[in-house]
């Protein structure tokens, strides 16, 4: 007996459906599980656990309130986290040698460069003041 990954179920699953090219359903399915992932994700990580530590932030140490509320250090690295977290979840859900892969790679790599390089500047930003 054998056993079928995720992504080899869905797959199967998908192509049992005839109402839509096997490929093309598979491809939409997984963009929309990664968006749907991404959107929770910001949610929770953006009301929820970082207003906890920006409430607790501001009771704490100046140079981390500095950090946290004005210069915005945890919210980009969090952005940039969330960047990574997409960048996993294409290579493990998409195919290698397709499009869909390759665009998304470049889009997420983008993203953490952005987000990861403004949070670099926030962490200078709040040592040099």
């Amino acid at each position: 007996m054998t056993t079928l990954t995720m992504k080899q179920q869905l797959k199967h699953w998908l192509s049992a459906q005839s109402w839509l090219d096997p490929a093309l359903a598979y491809s939409l399915v997984v963009l929309l599980l990664i968006v749907l992932t991404a959107v929770l994700l910001h949610l929770v990580v953006h009301q929820g656990v970082l207003r906890i530590l920006q409430h607790r932030a501001a009771t704490s140490a100046s140079l981390w309130r500095q950090a946290i509320s004005e210069h915005q250090l945890l919210s980009r690295l969090a952005l940039t986290a969330q960047g990574f977290i997409l960048y996993l979840q294409a290579h493990l859900w998409l195919d290698a040698k397709g499009d869909t892969l390759q665009w998304l790679t470049a889009v997420t790599q983008l993203w953490m460069l952005l987000f990861g390089v403004l949070s670099a500047f926030s962490l200078l930003d709040t040592i040099e003041t």
